[in-house]
């Protein structure tokens, strides 16, 4: 009987995590194909939309950060809209900085018109995640006008969120600023130490004086 009972708690173990492991976990160097798959969402923290504007490109990204049980998570899309002076495509978009942080990394398709990257990596560093969309001997297909890419996430393992940076490239490379993790500088944490005490403080007194 005991045995029985180690047997499905095994079979349940496995099944757990077949079903929950669904991303491609990226460490420094790493590279893998899409799974495809949405994200744990969690909490709404806070989003923006930046354009996207060179080497007759006229595109907007938009970027959504979240926060769930692991830490942030970013999520984004971009548009390559189909306008006068937009006849080039986007081949491969990056977001830094990871550096030293866990990468969970996938994308999705949610309406059906949308591109797949091809392939996503992480430098060797684990600076920057890549999603690839035209590129290699894999072919691909590069978001051109009128074309809108899949949703692109990484989750961290990061408790703190900062200023970031994504990179378009085609035949050149635009960077802009979005959201990224980050590491809370030591002034920072050092008030949020004192503000911490001093709540720890505030609480004895009041039983003390209870």
């Amino acid at each position: 009987m005991k045995k029985l009972i180690i047997a499905a708690l095994a079979i349940c173990f496995i099944v757990g995590i077949t079903t929950t492991a669904k991303a491609v976990v990226l460490g420094p160097a790493g590279f893998s194909l899409p799974f495809g798959v949405e994200p744990v969402w969690g909490a709404f923290v806070t989003s923006t939309t930046v354009p996207v504007i060179y080497d007759a490109i006229n595109a907007a990204v938009y970027q959504e950060v979240r926060l769930n049980a692991t830490g942030y998570l970013f999520a984004y899309q971009f548009e390559n809209f189909d306008v006068e002076g937009s006849v080039n495509s986007i081949k491969r978009m990056t977001a830094t900085d990871f550096t030293g942080f866990y990468t969970d990394v996938d994308a999705f398709i949610d309406v059906g018109d949308e591109i797949l990257p091809l392939w996503l990596d992480r430098t060797t560093s684990g600076d920057a995640v890549g999603f690839q969309f035209l590129g290699g001997p894999f072919g691909g297909t590069a978001v051109g006008p009128g074309d809108i890419s899949a949703i692109l996430w990484i989750q961290t393992d990061a408790q703190y969120y900062g200023s970031g940076s994504a990179h378009f490239i085609n035949g050149g490379t635009q960077n802009v600023t979005l959201y990224g993790p980050a590491i809370p500088e030591p002034a920072s944490m050092l008030l949020l130490g004192m503000g911490m005490g001093m709540g720890v403080l505030g609480f004895l007194r009041k039983r003390r004086n209870a």
